[in-house]
């Protein structure tokens, strides 16, 4: 009975692991975003559609989390903030959160494209491999860097690390 509560309590903490791994506190954020696209549109859009495209952007964001937690796992496991993370604590492996990426980029890209349209595929495949993957690196990495003047983001119309960087940058 005992073995059957540990495994039962194990196997909840990978799913946990899982689930955070897709980083969902930024994934409402882009459903979020998504619905309201889909609400202020002109013209109007099956609501099983439109609930299915949200869904496999929903997914593309999740893949997003995972492949960006994999590639910042070195990182990661330097930083207080980020040590707990799935992956730089070994609660998930580096490669297992590089296939989960993989495969749902895969999945919904393709079913996206599908219920769609293939331009929404190919706007959510370059999000996903390059502006979230690449792009998000670069700019935390400015973020950390910029970012330690903490009294410059007041000092800014864009109110954010945006306006530090270029500030710094500019000057």
């Amino acid at each position: 009975m005992t073995e059957t509560t540990m495994k039962t309590t194990s196997d909840q903490t990978d799913f946990g692991n899982y689930v955070s791994l897709l980083k969902p506190r930024v994934m409402s954020l882009v459903v979020f975003t998504a619905a309201v696209g889909l609400v202020v549109a002109p013209g109007s859009m099956n609501l099983v559609l439109a609930f299915a495209s949200v869904l496999f952007i929903a997914l593309g964001a999740g893949a997003s989390g995972s492949l960006n937690m994999w590639w910042d796992a070195d990182i990661d496991r330097i930083m207080k903030r980020t040590q707990d993370r799935p992956v730089p604590s070994g609660k998930v492996s580096a490669n297992n959160a590089m296939l989960v990426g993989l495969w749902m980029s895969v999945i919904s890209i393709g079913m996206l494209g599908l219920a769609s349209n293939w331009l929404a595929a190919a706007l959510l495949a370059f999000t996903i491999f390059f502006l979230r993957s690449y792009l998000f690196n670069v700019a935390q990495t400015l973020y950390s860097t910029k970012y330690c003047y903490w009294w410059c983001c007041w000092s800014f119309p864009s109110n954010g690390w945006l306006g530090s960087c270029i500030w710094f940058n500019i000057n």
